[in-house]
């Protein structure tokens, strides 16, 4: 029992030193974003804390992690810090580049059509991810768990696990920011029964360009299971500002719009 005791006391006391150093290099890094839900902060030149993060976000960006195969496009997570109050912090790559809200207006229509075709392609290969055991069946959940999400097209409140259409169905037809997608729905598309992984917020602002050219997705808040149709919608609401092109060529190249 006293070594029992021993080793809950040594492990107290090394979370206690870990989150002291995660507060100090929070207070003397450079903050990028703060606002009322997260922070940002470039503790080194090649590392940022994000956090506090949902157990969703966790999730999606640790799931995108064990895959190899989308590590091409996906920041290289070094950590997940969970504090002795719960709050978990993501510890990741500071990925070097330029936001694509900023380059689009650079590009000319070839340009456009190239980085969106790339993009479309990134997202494939997130779509082709089979889902885990923890989480089989679901229709709309976390990635790894299956469990509650959130979505910015809804509100900051939780909501699911879905396990089919009927009742995700209810929700979607009370959001008005979706009823443009409503034949998605009702009747049912065939694209509706179908659960892909999902990044969730496919806007400008959450890919990055490389200085080879090549793109890296950021801000996994909303990722998990989704029907099949989601990505798409989340591309039309999250356009904001709104830039010529950029919705046309993604509903273009992916063929989900039809």
């Amino acid at each position: 029992m006293a070594i029992v005791h021993l080793l809950s006391l040594l492990t107290d006391l090394w979370k206690r030193f870990d989150d002291y150093i995660l507060d100090l290099r929070l207070h003397f890094g450079h903050t990028i974003t703060d606002d009322a839900q997260r922070r940002i902060t470039r503790i080194f030149p090649n590392q940022v804390v994000k956090g506090p993060c949902t157990q969703q976000e966790v999730e999606g960006t640790l799931f995108a992690a064990q895959h190899a195969a989308l590590h091409s496009f996906t920041p290289r997570i070094h950590r997940i810090h969970e504090r002795r109050d719960g709050r978990a912090f993501i510890i990741m790559e500071f990925v070097e580049g330029e936001n694509l809200l900023d380059v689009w207006p650079r590009l000319d229509d070839v340009g456009r059509r190239d980085v969106v075709k790339q993009l479309w392609r990134n997202l494939q290969q997130l779509r082709a991810c089979v889902q885990p055991v923890s989480a089989s069946g679901v229709l709309v959940g976390s990635a790894i768990s299956g469990s509650e999400v959130r979505d910015g097209s809804y509100s900051l409140d939780p909501f699911g696990p879905f396990w089919n259409l009927e009742g995700f169905n209810r929700l979607q037809q009370r959001n008005p920011n979706l009823q443009r997608f409503s034949r998605f729905w009702t009747p049912v598309d065939k694209r509706a029964a179908s659960t892909v992984f999902t990044h969730g917020d496919m806007a400008l602002r959450n890919v990055i360009v490389r200085q080879d050219g090549s793109l890296c997705l950021i801000d996994w808040e909303a990722a998990g299971w989704w029907p099949e149709y989601w990505e798409m919608c989340k591309w039309h609401f999250g356009d904001w500002p709104r830039l010529p092109g950029w919705v046309d060529l993604m509903d273009e190249v992916s063929g989900l719009n039809v």
